[in-house]
């Protein structure tokens, strides 16, 4: 910011949001309800026995979705594998790594609060690609910039939640951002499914 000459004061609305969001981006909570191993299938995990190391049970398997929600915020869940918000294939409950879970709408600390799968929510983040996407005036230039900026901050928040994740599960990510630099200066930033 002080490279660009600006201050919190002049960051537009969406962008003091994004901001301040990115500055404690992973929610702790979920993340450690994650490691509940009482609610892991441990027969299952141990009979999938971690090669190097045998006495070791696997990693429970989880995907995770990256995805722009209908009003313009990034968010990240996670469900068990092959599950989704409505839980397991109707064939497929026994052999899943997680003998007990449930998404909850909202968390126990509150009737407002986020979903219980949820990893991250950072807010304006498709007003930032918009305004990156399409510049407009030459005084507005810093602000651009800085969209750039919070964008790679974005994309540095989904690899630090699989950095987090990876020791402890195996990580399938459904859907992901990539971020590509063009000739021109202007990045491009995506949510792609990667082959699965």
């Amino acid at each position: 910011m002080g490279r660009l000459g600006i201050g919190s004061h002049n960051l537009l609305p969406y962008q003091r949001e994004l901001y301040e969001d990115l500055w404690q981006p992973l929610d702790e909570e979920a993340l450690a309800q994650m490691l509940s191993y009482w609610d892991y299938n441990l027969d299952l995990l141990y009979q999938r026995k971690r090669g190097y190391a045998p006495n070791e049970p696997a990693k429970p398997r989880i995907d995770v979705y990256v995805e722009i929600t209908s009003k313009g915020n990034l968010k990240a869940e996670w469900f068990p594998r092959g599950w989704n918000q409505w839980g397991p294939p109707a064939d497929d409950f026994i052999g899943s790594d997680f003998a007990r879970w449930r998404r909850a709408e909202t968390r126990r600390s509150g009737y407002f609060t986020r979903p219980s799968n949820e990893l991250f929510f950072l807010h304006g983040v498709e007003h930032a690609l918009r305004t990156v996407d399409r510049p407009s005036r030459a005084d507005n230039q810093p602000l651009v910039l800085f969209d750039h900026v919070l964008l790679q901050a974005c994309h540095d928040v989904v690899i630090e939640m699989g950095v987090r994740l990876e020791p402890h599960f195996d990580v399938r990510m459904l859907t992901d951002v990539y971020v590509e630099w063009v000739p021109q200066g202007r990045e491009a930033f995506a949510l792609d499914a990667p082959p699965l």
